[in-house]
């Protein structure tokens, strides 16, 4: 199955990609609204496309959720793309002649499983770009929530706000010789 749908999409993938750019373009006027310009639309279904036939030659989901995202888009602004894709195929395969019914739907079915695999990878790679972020930000935010401030050449004062737990307690300690040892190298 994997096989004959691979070969399908090869032999047929110019048809595919006509059809999901013409049926991504009667859509672009809802798609291209908010984050998704018009230029940065175009920008996407190239890049897109460019992702797809790709992944016909490697046939590695990771590989093509990373590519997609380095495109900056939620798995959201994506979803659209890709089930455009699905249905295009539908099209084109539903317009061969030679296909028996049987093949088809079995292409088909590949098809839908290779797209709700690549949607829960893609949920998967935003969920731990998100946690990236939040854990960035969380350092940060410790960061400025406990400043040390020099207020004489040997006294300094550290506001604390909130409860202090252990890992809280580490940081600041560590903070606090830190600047020590700062204040130090600049007294001797």
């Amino acid at each position: 199955m994997e096989k004959a749908t691979i070969r399908f999409l090869k032999e047929h993938l110019q048809e595919v990609e006509d059809v999901w750019q013409e049926q991504l373009r009667a859509d672009e006027s809802e798609m291209a609204t908010g984050s998704l310009q018009e230029e940065l639309f175009e920008k996407t279904l190239e890049q897109t496309m460019r992702y797809i036939r790709n992944f016909l030659n490697h046939l590695d989901i990771q590989k093509f959720v990373q590519e997609l995202g380095t495109l900056n888009r939620t798995a959201v602004q994506l979803f659209p793309f890709i089930e455009a894709f699905e249905t295009s195929t539908y099209y084109v395969l539903r317009n061969q002649k030679d296909k028996k019914p049987a093949d088809s739907m079995e292409i088909l079915q590949y098809i839908r499983k290779i797209v709700h695999s690549l949607s829960i990878e893609l949920l998967k790679y935003e969920q731990e770009r998100y946690n990236k972020i939040i854990h960035l930000q969380k350092i940060a935010l410790q960061e400025l929530s406990t400043p040390i401030i020099p207020v004489f050449d040997r006294v300094i004062v550290i506001p604390i706000i909130g409860a202090i737990d252990r890992i809280v307690q580490s940081k600041l300690w560590k903070m606090f010789y830190m600047q020590l040892y700062r204040i130090n190298q600049k007294l001797y």
